[in-house]
């Protein structure tokens, strides 16, 4: 609810003639800082139980060490990582999908509003779909669907974008679908693939090694400017569809899936 109506009063504020640029922006911007200060102080409100987990603290180095030999171990954590590091050329055009339609259709700043509220529309009627696949085949399949999604969306923008700008409100659907499902699939698979002990290294172990993550989105602007949003779109669609065959074979019988 509050996803939607936050999304409404984008589209009311960048639709308002009496708001014109940066006014409205500024506008938005205070709004969402207001918010994130609202939910702040709701986490540091929260009491956490102690912890009933007792463990002997390995200093970082050693840890460090043997993160090659875990990954060697483990082929299917290995492979997760590969795939969560490519998946994540998805995330990295995201931003653009706007500047590429303003690029496309001169759009007028009430379609961003617009193409936020299908964004979120997307984010939330997704989950149903995320819920009955986990269900049915588990959480290794949401993540396969939710790479295809990211895999095809950059194509299907090239080709809606000789249309017009409404036929891009499927394409922020989608980029909320896709971002919906790597929330909903990649932690999950994550769990089903590496033993109960040692989860919280694994963790840890996935969150250094997913830097390229953190590392696209200035390589994307970089690369807009050098060779243009199509070359980029392409190159995202191919990396995505390498990602997607890589999570192809189930993974071993040691550790069997969960359904949920």
């Amino acid at each position: 609810t509050a996803s939607i109506s936050g999304s409404l009063v984008v589209v009311r504020i960048l639709g308002s003639e009496s708001l014109e640029f940066p006014s409205s922006y500024a506008l938005l911007l205070f709004i969402g800082f207001l918010g994130l200060v609202i939910a702040s102080l709701a986490f540091w409100s929260i009491k956490e139980p102690p912890s009933s987990v007792q463990g002997r603290r390995e200093p970082i180095a050693i840890i460090l060490r043997s993160i090659p030999e875990l990954l060697r171990k483990n082929q299917d954590f290995r492979r997760f990582v590969i795939v969560e590091n490519l998946s994540g050329f998805g995330l990295m055009i995201l931003p653009f999908y706007m500047l590429f339609a303003k690029e496309s259709f001169n759009l007028e700043s009430i379609f961003v509003g617009r193409y936020l509220v299908a964004q979120t529309l997307g984010m939330l009627l997704s989950n149903i779909l995320w819920g009955i696949i986990s269900r049915r085949w588990g959480s290794r399949e949401v993540v396969r669907t939710c790479v295809l999604i990211g895999a095809v969306t950059p194509i299907l923008a090239l080709v809606l974008s000789r249309f017009s700008a409404k036929g891009f409100y499927v394409i922020f659907f989608l980029v909320g679908s896709m971002y919906s499902g790597r929330l909903v699939g990649f932690e999950p698979y994550l769990l089903d693939i590496v033993p109960d002990e040692g989860r919280p290294l694994y963790l840890g172990i996935r969150g250094t090694l997913d830097i390229l993550i953190a590392l696209l989105p200035p390589i994307g602007g970089l690369l807009i400017d050098l060779v243009g949003f199509k070359p980029l779109f392409l190159i995202v669609t191919i990396v995505l569809i390498i990602a997607f065959f890589l999570l192809g074979d189930r993974i071993s019988p040691s550790r069997p899936e969960n359904n949920h």
